[in-house]
């Protein structure tokens, strides 16, 4: 990701410029659509993201 936008669900979840989003739901990435869909529908729970050089699983908070 290049930014993250102040207030988004990625600022929520503490992600960071660079972090690469690699699966939503456990489900990698195919299609741009269907992510964007889905993130703005809120039925993202969770995100495995490359962060520093590993693979990092975060959850959504329920409260979001």
């Amino acid at each position: 990701m290049l930014y993250v936008e102040k207030g988004s669900l990625a600022d929520a979840m503490q992600m960071q410029p660079g972090d690469v989003i690699l699966e939503v739901n456990g489900s990698e990435i195919g299609d741009v659509q269907i992510f964007t869909q889905t993130i703005r529908r809120g039925a993202a729970r969770t995100f495995r993201v490359w962060h520093n050089g590993q693979s990092v699983k975060n959850v959504v908070p329920e409260s979001l």
